[in-house]
């Protein structure tokens, strides 16, 4: 047993017992923030739960007069949780069961006088893998206040992937909310299937920060078509890790990379990279997720082969610029396992996937990401062809109606509906939650 978080645990549990605990509730209800604005007739006021991980989601929402969104602080629902749980759970399961009982009889005494003091309607919570916002959502459910969850998790349809998120179901594990809103209608399938959640308590949104997307790309002339004499052509690759695809690894980079990815992404980069070194006349941007570690390593490989990225006039590594944008900057995509191939896509811009190494070996083909969706990107089965397929397409950038077809397909099957009304039928379904 952690007997440091034990006693920790044991003295909070003792101290709710008492007229502390409307300190603790104080506290709390200090630090949530919400926009300045009274209730509007019949604004739904919703809290939500680990904020950071919507991503524009909750300001979107927050537009809208019939929601009024108030933020929790992870910083609340963090130090809570691992007061009971310490830094890991238990791997006794009877311990687990008694940290997780006495945990949410501090949370049903807790939350009862929080939620009456903010007012709200709904607890909202950004994903059914988070653990820290579990046991919330369960508890609020209990005492009246509906939870519901928008799965801010996209699906990229690898057999691997598909064994993932029906595993919780398999295994037993149930919803314990009112609503669970999913981005695609396969994703939900899957769900579904597994018995984690029924049909009625389930449904689809698509992806709220795709909307503008959406609209801007259906109204425009399609990107390929565009002539560009009066800029530098550009190609962009949207840089994967490694475990791309692989989901159960927590580093996009991990310490081992020979077992995942490693040939395919390590040659991809460098090859990106080269094409720049030896083609002055064309910009190459290379466009990282995030700092970080991420950054150091994308410049160690390089730097393994020679190049060294400050040297390469013509060639730029980002992190903070915006995918939308350097899309609409591009004239040739690269890329693996990201939702951002589909939008270059869904444009009618060129887009090439690395497809060769080790997901030409069987015992990688279950973690092969879109596999279902080859017509709407081109198809490298090799280095060699990566490069000619750069060339052929700066070349050539044209989209054939039937590729666009396909790709109209796939964004919908993978991504959001192409009406761009994501937003709307979020709010929607969010509106359509009665008390639980």
């Amino acid at each position: 047993m952690n007997v440091r978080y034990s006693l920790r645990g044991g003295v909070i549990f003792l101290l709710t017992r008492t007229i502390l605990i409307w300190l603790l509730v104080y506290f709390c209800k200090n630090s949530v923030r919400v926009k300045q604005r009274s209730r509007i007739g019949d604004s739904k006021r919703i809290l939500a739960l680990n904020v950071n991980r919507f991503r524009g989601d909750l300001e979107l929402l927050d537009q809208d007069d019939r929601i009024t969104i108030l933020r929790m602080p992870y910083l609340w629902q963090g130090r809570l949780y691992y007061w009971f749980f310490g830094e890991e759970l238990e791997t006794e399961p009877s311990e687990v069961l008694r940290q997780r009982k006495q945990y949410r009889q501090f949370l049903e005494r807790f939350l009862s006088r929080l939620y009456r003091l903010l007012d709200i309607d709904l607890v909202l919570g950004s994903g059914i893998h988070y653990k820290v916002a579990e046991d919330w959502g369960a508890i609020s459910e209990s005492l009246g206040y509906s939870y519901v969850v928008l799965h801010r998790e996209g699906y990229m349809g690898s057999p691997f992937e598909d064994e993932y998120i029906a595993a919780p179901g398999q295994m037993g594990k149930r919803f314990p909310g009112s609503m669970l809103i999913f981005q695609t209608q396969r994703h939900r399938e899957i769900v579904v299937k597994s018995g984690f959640v029924s049909e009625s308590n389930s449904a689809v949104s698509g992806v709220m920060r795709m909307d503008d997307f959406i609209r801007a790309s259906c109204s425009t002339i399609p990107q390929s078509t565009v002539f560009k004499s009066d800029r530098r052509k550009r190609i962009t690759l949207f840089s994967f890790g490694p475990s791309t695809g692989f989901i159960t690894v927590p580093p996009i980079w991990p310490i081992d990379p020979e077992n995942y990815l490693m040939e395919m992404c390590y040659k991809t980069h460098v090859l990106v990279a080269r094409y720049a070194v030896n083609h002055a006349d064309i910009d190459v941007t290379i466009k990282t997720k995030w700092g970080g570690r991420w950054l150091e390593e994308i410049h160690k490989i390089l730097g393994e082969h020679g190049i060294e990225s400050s040297d390469v006039e013509n060639l730029e590594i980002l992190t903070e610029s915006s995918a939308q944008e350097l899309i609409g900057k591009s004239d040739v995509v690269v890329g693996y396992g990201s939702t951002t191939l589909l939008e270059a896509a869904i444009v009618g811009l060129p887009v090439i996937v690395p497809r060769f190494d080790e997901l030409l070996r069987d015992d990688f083909k279950k973690y092969l990401l879109y596999p279902d969706i080859d017509e709407a990107f081109n198809i490298a089965e090799g280095p060699d062809k990566l490069e000619r397929l750069i060339e052929e397409n700066l070349a050539n950038p044209g989209i054939d109606e039937q590729q666009m077809t396909a790709r109209k397909r796939a964004f919908t099957r993978y991504i959001s509906s192409l009406n761009g009304d994501a937003v709307e039928r979020s709010i929607k379904l969010l509106l359509s939650v009665e008390s639980a």
